[in-house]
C-alpha cells in the first residue's frame, strides 16, 4: 500500500465518514486506520463518525428477542466442555488473536456452554477515567458498541446450539447508568441496555453451573485462592485480567478458583487508565465437567503474539 498523506486521508474521511468504508477505500488495516485517525484528531482535525449513507442497520444484527434480567442463573452440565471467556473490553485496536483462537476452540471441542464474565463493552466516553489520555477521545460509544455486537455475534455463530450466557460487568453496567442519571425519562426504552445489542447472550449477575460452581465477574476480594474457599465452592471471576488458577485440595477431590483473564490486547488503548501497569493476561478458560464435577482447568493463552493452548499454537 503506497503511503497515504494527512490530506488524502482527511479527504476519504470526510467522503465516507465510517471507518469500514475508509479502511476498503484505501486498502488499510481498520486498527491503522482508527490510528491514523486519532494522530489526525491530535493535530486538530474534526473527523467525527457519521451515519452510514445508504441507511443501512449499523450495529449487526442479533435476531434473537431480549431475555429478561435474572440475578442468577443456572445451567446442568453432567459432561462436556464450558468455556469462559472474560473482559474483551471491544474496542477498535482491539487484537483479534484470543477472539481468534476462542472461536477455533469452539469449533474444535464443541462445548456445551460459552460464558462471558462480563465487561465486553469498555465505554470510554461514559466511564470515570481520565479521556483525555491516548486516543480514546475520537472513539465513539457507538463504534463501541458496533465492536461489542460484531465480535459477541461471532461468538454466538461458532457456538452453534451450546448455551450463551454473560454477566454483566462493571463497565457493561456504564451505559444503563448513564442513561438513568443523565437522562432518566428514556430510562427502559430500546438501546439504552447492553442486553438491546447482544440479546442472544442473556445477562445476570451469576451463572451456577451443577450448584458446585460460580461464574461472577468480580472477584469476592482477596488472594485467587480464598476465592473458592470464601465461595463454598469453584469459582471463576473475571475483572482482574490476570489469568490463573488456585487449587484447593479437599478430603474429597479439589476446588478451583479461577481468574478468566482477558480476551483483549492488552496494548489496547483503552486501557491507558491502568497508568502502565504490569500487563494484562490475554486469555481464557476451557473447563471439562465429567459427572457434573469439574477437572483440572485448562487455559488458551497469548504469549508474544501467539494463542497457545495445551503447549500447541491455535
Amino acid at each position: 500500500m503506497a503511503k497515504i498523506t494527512d490530506a488524502e486521508f482527511v479527504a476519504v474521511w470526510k467522503e465516507y465518514g465510517s471507518p469500514t468504508e475508509v479502511s476498503k477505500a484505501i486498502k488499510m488495516d481498520i486498527r491503522h486506520v482508527y490510528r491514523r485517525r486519532a494522530e489526525l484528531v491530535d493535530k486538530g482535525y474534526v473527523l467525527p463518525t457519521v451515519a452510514d449513507k445508504s441507511q443501512k442497520v449499523y450495529f449487526t444484527p442479533d435476531t434473537a428477542a431480549v431475555t429478561k434480567w435474572e440475578r442468577r442463573r443456572n445451567i446442568d452440565i453432567k459432561d462436556g466442555y464450558v468455556i469462559i471467556f472474560s473482559d474483551p473490553h471491544f474496542y477498535p485496536d482491539h487484537s483479534h488473536v484470543a477472539q481468534a483462537a476462542l472461536i477455533s476452540l469452539i469449533k474444535e471441542l464443541k462445548p456445551k456452554a460459552v460464558l462471558c464474565g462480563g465487561d465486553a463493552l469498555d465505554g470510554t466516553q461514559i466511564g470515570r477515567h481520565d479521556p483525555t489520555r491516548g486516543w480514546h477521545q475520537p472513539i465513539t460509544l457507538r463504534e463501541q458498541l458496533e465492536c461489542v455486537c460484531e465480535s459477541m455475534t461471532a461468538i454466538k455463530k461458532a457456538a452453534k446450539g451450546a448455551i450463551t450466557l454473560m454477566t454483566l460487568g462493571n463497565h457493561d453496567a456504564r451505559l444503563s447508568r448513564y442513561m438513568a442519571m443523565n437522562a432518566p425519562a428514556i430510562e427502559g426504552l430500546p438501546g439504552t441496555k447492553l442486553e438491546d445489542y447482544i440479546p442472544s447472550w442473556a445477562l445476570s449477575w451469576t451463572v451456577e453451573i451443577n450448584q458446585n460452581t460460580i461464574l461472577r465477574h468480580r472477584n469476592l476480594g482477596g488472594m485467587l485462592h480464598l476465592q473458592a474457599q470464601k465461595a463454598g465452592m469453584n469459582f471463576i471471576h473475571g475483572h482482574l485480567h490476570k489469568l490463573g488458577c488456585a487449587i484447593t485440595p479437599q478430603y474429597h477431590g479439589f476446588k478451583y478458583s479461577i481468574d478468566a483473564g482477558s480476551l483483549a490486547d492488552p496494548n489496547s488503548d483503552a486501557f491507558d487508565y491502568a497508568e502502565d501497569g504490569v500487563p494484562f493476561v490475554q486469555g481464557f478458560a476451557v473447563l471439562k465437567f465429567e459427572n457434573h464435577q469439574l477437572l483440572m482447568p485448562e487455559f488458551c493463552y497469548v504469549q508474544n503474539g501467539v494463542a497457545y493452548f495445551r503447549g500447541k499454537p491455535v
